[in-house]
């Protein structure tokens, strides 16, 4: 039984290794093909295997809601025009200055 047991610990090292040197083998690779990419100037394809190692999505990981809070918008329109009124109501704001206090 000892034989056994010692026989699965340097069985399960052995895979660990293994496992560790094929990862390592893996990204080796990935960084030769993304350096290739890159000195190529093909920084689309470069940039899309960069967003696919990191795990990004191209889809809003926050609902958007209305200004009240109420109504979660799903259609394309309505998200554009939620960011529209967003940034009229940032951008356009009135600046009253008391010019007593400037002074």
């Amino acid at each position: 039984m000892c034989g056994s047991v010692k026989e699965l610990r340097h069985s399960d090292l052995e895979l660990c290794k293994l496992a560790r040197q094929a990862k390592d083998n893996w990204w080796q690779m990935k960084a030769r093909q993304m350096q290739w990419l890159a000195d190529t100037n093909q920084l689309e394809e470069f940039y899309a295997e960069v967003r696919h190692l990191l795990g990004t999505s191209t889809m809003a990981k926050v609902p958007m809601n209305s200004t009240s809070g109420e109504a979660l918008f799903k259609s394309g329109v309505e998200k554009l025009e939620r960011w529209v009124e967003h940034f009229n109501t940032l951008l356009n704001v009135d600046n009253f200055v008391d010019l007593d206090h400037v002074r």
